[in-house]
């Protein structure tokens, strides 16, 4: 995508771009009409450089987040308006651009502040240097908090699929049912009364690159002497050895996870000096939460996770069950 021009942001008489989007509300906004003057801003607004059609114009007074203008498909409705639906992280460069990178709002500058923004008002706020790299991430560099997240990990977390596709044993007897007896593929469809040219996707079920329809698989099983009831039992013990795979995949021992749920997703084991248990994960979790101001989910096993918000209050989302044992796959918190 091509490089996105920002909102303006004023603060402190300094003008400048934001870094990301700042979302707008639909009750502050109406459509622009046709005859409204054009501006240089909204003149980018009909090109590739904005696609969401517009620029708006935030300012920050007495620590609160004011909504004062918008141009190009929008205007607003009546302003200047407070801009208590805004809660997240709002960045903003003031200095030079080091690296234009023509996608998105990922260009990167020299200096930048980060605004912590929940309601419309402004929480808290810091300046940080661009690094050479990382940028998005400035509490990796600050060695208060570095610390915090020493533990890069790509452990998966999320078990496969609880209702896995069944069909497996079914397709693999019907192959060998139809090879014991001698049919080519597009025999068995001429045969089962299907139309040839079926044969090619009755080819790739076999192979188990794709699936097929249900009237499809009777057909075939009926002429190749499989009827409903092998069918039915072979399905059920399908689905029986993916919950045994399920389960010991949610059995395996992680170390403590956490899952930052902001731009980039990042994800963080928890240090080694660190004691695995729940209580120190969950302390851990909220320190890392108020360091990067990003909502996130804590991971403490497979099957247990929490989620801190940016107030480090933290709550059981859900705990996953076991599937052997015929229980619903989730347990309320």
């Amino acid at each position: 995508m091509t490089a996105q021009a920002g909102d303006l942001f004023i603060y402190q008489k300094r003008r400048s771009h934001t870094l990301q989007e700042i979302p707008l509300a639909e009750h502050v906004i109406v459509p622009s009409p046709p005859d409204r003057p054009r501006t240089a801003d909204a003149e980018i607004c009909g090109s590739t450089a904005c696609w969401r059609g517009y620029i708006a114009t935030w300012r920050i007074r007495y620590g609160k987040l004011w909504l004062t203008d918008v141009v190009g498909q929008f205007m607003l409705a009546n302003g200047p308006v407070r801009a208590d639906w805004v809660t997240g992280r709002v960045r903003v460069p003031f200095g030079a651009m080091e690296e234009y990178v023509h996608s998105g709002y990922d260009s990167m500058y020299h200096n930048v502040v980060e605004f912590d923004i929940r309601e419309g008002r402004v929480h808290r706020q810091r300046a940080f240097a661009v690094p050479t790299n990382e940028w998005s991430t400035p509490w990796l560099d600050d060695p208060s908090t570095s610390g915090l997240f020493a533990s890069p990990s790509s452990v998966e977390l999320e078990p496969p699929d609880p209702k896995p596709p069944v069909g497996d044993r079914v397709r693999r007897a019907c192959r060998a049912a139809r090879l014991k007896l001698g049919l080519e593929v597009g025999e068995l469809v001429a045969s089962a009364g299907l139309s040839p040219r079926r044969a090619f996707r009755v080819g790739e079920w076999e192979a188990g690159t794709r699936g097929l329809d249900p009237a499809f698989i009777d057909a075939i099983g009926a002429r190749v002497g499989i009827d409903a009831v092998a069918r039915a039992r072979m399905d059920a013990e399908d689905e029986a050895e993916a919950a045994v795979a399920i389960d010991a995949f949610l059995d395996t021992r992680i170390r403590p996870t956490l899952v930052l749920l902001g731009r980039q997703q990042e994800q963080y084991a928890l240090p080694a000096g660190i004691r695995a248990s729940r209580t120190s994960a969950i302390h851990w979790a909220k320190l890392c939460v108020d360091a990067c101001w990003s909502p996130a989910l804590l991971w403490v096993s497979r099957r247990e996770r929490y989620s801190v918000d940016l107030d480090g209050e933290c709550s059981r989302v859900a705990r996953l069950a076991r599937l052997a044992d015929g229980v619903s796959l989730l347990k309320p918190a």
